[in-house]
């Protein structure tokens, strides 16, 4: 017998159909395909998120600031099963709502644009994102720009600490020597070289899954 499942499929989704039909004849039939395939995109992006990384990992890399992460753990760490830093994920986030997040005390516009567009780069969304505006595209190209931005400077500063810590081991300097030859403190050095050396690491052993497609 022939199989008439993706039929009675299409007939199930008939209703479904005609709303979308209806909400399109407004739009220019030059524009409609283009929207067609924007609704597309975004259904494939809600399928399933990319990857669920610990706000600490987004931290440690750069892409939560200062700011958002403080506020985040503020947020969650309330509840029991959170207690513990490493375990507060974008997941956790992605239950919050809108008015949760915005009423974090020095959670401010940049803040909250910040974590919606680092949830969306996973896949993630706030969990009333259906019943709020999405971000205007002024304030989603500034955040993606800051956190492009402050992960680069971050990659740079790290990797002149590593340029640096390399130099020591291969030269046999000690801390002294090595501040002198750059009219630096060699206590300040030290400690900064060693936080970075500490960053290195838990970088290297904490990779960022990579993002959704765009």
């Amino acid at each position: 017998m022939p199989d008439n499942s993706a039929h009675d499929d299409l007939c199930s989704a008939e209703p479904i159909i005609q709303k979308i039909l209806s909400a399109l004849r407004p739009a220019p039939p030059e524009h409609r395909l283009e929207v067609l395939a924007e609704v597309q995109r975004r259904l494939a992006k809600a399928a399933e998120p990319a990857g669920d990384p610990s706000i600490l990992i987004l931290h440690e890399w750069g892409m939560l600031s200062a700011r958002s992460y403080a506020a985040l753990k503020y947020q969650l760490r309330a509840r029991g099963d959170l207690s513990a830093e490493r375990s507060i994920r974008l997941s956790h986030v992605a239950t919050l709502t809108t008015a949760q997040l915005r009423s974090i005390p020095n959670f401010g516009n940049a803040c909250f644009s910040e974590v919606v567009v680092v949830l969306d780069k996973y896949g993630w969304r706030l969990r009333d994102a259906h019943l709020s505006a999405p971000l205007n595209k002024t304030a989603e190209a500034d955040a993606r720009d800051k956190i492009d931005r402050r992960m680069a400077e971050q990659a740079a500063l790290l990797e002149r600490a590593r340029a640096l810590l390399m130099e020591k081991s291969e030269h046999c300097l000690d801390w002294s020597a090595l501040a002198e030859r750059y009219g630096r403190s060699a206590t300040r050095l030290r400690t900064q070289l060693n936080a970075a050396a500490r960053q290195l690491a838990f970088l290297e052993a904490n990779p960022l899954p990579p993002e959704i497609s765009a």
